[in-house]
């Protein structure tokens, strides 16, 4: 049986800012004196998002048997349906023309270009784990109440789930998740630095 609460890879979208130069030394240049303020690798970037759903609609299951008697006691998950998202963005530099490179130079270009691509594309990819993850913790999380009766205890359960929830997926949580895992791949280092002696 699949999760209840499930993962969905949104748009990932593709933005681009304009680098120039004749040598490759000029290129770096032009990289760094346009390179992106608050990006994640100064010479590209990779925004993401998780959008979390609120979880409204229960599966409700009572025990046959309560641990103190003459109460009732209810344990309430997640119903089928609701939708963990991943939403992104890709910055990365666009070279006006390689006309004047020398071969070497475009070949270097074009390493350090794809270097840097995968390197976003791996922010993406350790983010939408993440994005697995909690559609996972979302599908387990489970409230838990106790009361005289039914409704009592059903309500007791939905605070229980509330809290829970509250604590663990509010949006300050959750991008501090995704701020850690930005930081997992940055923390591997990079291969996307321009050799400028590669003319």
């Amino acid at each position: 049986m699949g999760n209840a609460v499930t993962a969905k890879k949104g748009t990932i979208g593709n933005k681009t800012f304009a680098v120039s130069g004749d040598t490759l030394e000029e290129i770096q240049d032009s990289l760094f004196a346009n390179q992106l303020k608050g990006s994640t690798d100064a010479v590209g970037d990779c925004k993401t998002g998780i959008s979390t759903p609120k979880i409204t609609n229960f599966i409700e299951k009572e025990s046959k048997k309560p641990k103190k008697k003459g109460t009732t006691e209810i344990t309430i998950t997640a119903k089928p349906g609701k939708k963990v998202e991943l939403t992104g963005t890709i910055t990365l530099p666009a070279l006006k023309s390689d006309k004047k490179l020398s071969a070497k130079g475009k070949a270097e270009w074009k390493r350090f270009y794809g270097a840097l691509k995968s390197h976003e594309d791996d922010h993406v990819a350790e983010v939408w784990k993440l994005t697995q993850t909690i559609a996972d913790e979302l599908s387990a999380l489970e409230g838990k109440g106790v009361g005289k009766d039914k409704d009592a205890a059903l309500k007791a359960a939905k605070a229980d789930y509330k809290k829970q929830y509250a604590k663990a997926f509010s949006d300050s949580a959750i991008m501090a998740r995704v701020t850690k895992a930005h930081a997992t791949v940055d923390s591997k280092g990079n291969t996307f630095t321009l050799d400028v002696n590669k003319q």
